[in-house]
């Protein structure tokens, strides 16, 4: 991700994070509920005398390593979203400013790439791939943790 930062341009690395972001979401959602969903039968369908809670805490640290995202976006968003709010009064005070220096310009035509550009912050981008990471390490433990517990849990059963 640190590499999305030196793309040329915050429009470019902006439309790169968003199509890698929500691929790695939708394929990391689909394994979690498979995982989630594997382990869960796997208890349903043992033996009542054999079913053991690691199947259980397992597939529960796994879901919660799927809704990462659900937990914190919320928090991202807001401070997102303040900051949008902040940049928007400060460009209409200078658009105001401008027409009132430069009369009625519609002559003049706009790049529809220059707005692009200007729309995404770089801090702002910085910002959401520094969260994305973070839900990504986060996400990483949940998911580790599961894992390990599984294999234990498993060499548990064997020996």
């Amino acid at each position: 991700m640190p590499a999305l930062l030196t793309l040329p341009s915050a429009s470019h690395a902006s439309l790169t994070f968003l199509i890698q972001k929500t691929r790695a979401i939708t394929d990391l959602r689909i394994w979690a509920g498979v995982s989630t969903s594997s382990f869960l039968l796997a208890y349903v369908l043992s033996p009542r005398g054999t079913r053991h809670p690691y199947l259980l805490w397992t597939s529960l640290l796994v879901a919660s390593s799927g809704l990462t995202d659900y937990v914190l976006r919320p928090e991202r968003a807001k401070t997102i979203a303040a900051a949008r709010q902040t940049r928007k009064k400060e460009k209409g005070g200078k658009m105001e400013a401008s027409y009132e220096v430069l009369g009625d310009s519609h002559s003049e035509g706009t790049n529809a790439s220059d707005e692009a550009e200007e729309d995404v912050n770089g801090e702002e981008l910085r910002s959401a791939v520094e969260g994305f990471r973070l839900s990504q390490m986060i996400r990483l433990a949940l998911a580790g943790t599961g894992f390990a517990m599984s294999l234990v849990g498993i060499w548990g059963d064997g020996a």
